[in-house]
């Protein structure tokens, strides 16, 4: 699966995994960092997995591209 599509699924709420870049159980992950989670209703986005590599950076800008303003909080 492309890793766009993988944060799609991640929005939606359903389990996917693409390169390197997965979501399951409400938790997306780059690697196996934690990137996001939903929590009552809300996506939490840690935003400083995007330093970790440049694969890290393109699944962050993955996600944010797909993100709908007022739907997500930075931790």
């Amino acid at each position: 699966m492309k890793n766009k599509n993988v944060a799609i699924n991640f929005i939606q709420g359903r389990d996917a995994c693409g390169s390197n870049f997965k979501s399951k159980n409400g938790k997306l992950y780059s690697y196996s960092s934690l990137m996001a989670e939903l929590k009552a209703g809300i996506i939490v986005v840690y935003k400083d997995i995007a330093n970790y590599s440049n694969t890290s950076k393109r699944h962050w800008y993955h996600l944010r591209t797909e993100l709908k303003e007022g739907d997500w909080k930075y931790a």
